[in-house]
């Protein structure tokens, strides 16, 4: 067999660069805690409002005045407004923090693409065209060898006369 054709062979050989799928999986949990919202805080928010309810029953069945069970359900919501503004700023710096796992995600999945990308695109593209160049040397290197021979038989033939 020639060599081209084993050398060619042996290109397509090459093993080709498989992005796993855990990095596509990986990269789509980063996209929905990016932009979701926090099932913890939606949880909270709910456990508060169920409190604050639960709170302002309560206050009705103890208060008799008026004035006192308004002062005590003004006193709850003020409450539950703060608890949430909290959960709100919680939840503000958490979504940060899930927008850098993103990036960094995305920075991971860019890796992976430039890691496919060289084995299986660029490395067969580079061993081809090294192939070619060392092609085009051993016919250089050839046409010097039979021109140098050709000069030292004129050489002798001019020397015999």
């Amino acid at each position: 067999m020639a060599l081209n054709k084993k050398i060619s062979k042996q290109i397509a050989r090459m093993p080709k660069y498989k992005i796993q799928d855990e990095a596509f999986q990986n990269q789509a949990i980063a996209k929905s805690r990016a932009f979701g919202r926090d099932r913890n805080i939606q949880m909270q928010e709910q456990n508060i409002e169920q409190e604050a309810a639960g709170a302002a029953a309560e206050a009705k069945d103890i208060t008799g005045s008026t004035s006192g069970l308004l002062s005590t359900i003004a006193a709850i919501n003020a409450n539950k407004g703060q608890t949430l503004r909290g959960l709100a700023q919680d939840e503000a710096q958490i979504q940060a923090s899930n927008v850098g796992d993103l990036y960094a995600q995305n920075e991971a999945m860019i890796n992976e693409q430039d890691k496919a990308f060289n084995q299986n695109e660029m490395a067969p593209w580079d061993a081809k065209l090294r192939m070619l160049q060392q092609k085009k040397q051993n016919r250089a290197n050839l046409a010097n060898t039979i021109i140098g021979s050709v000069a030292n038989v004129a050489g002798a033939f001019v020397g015999i006369k």
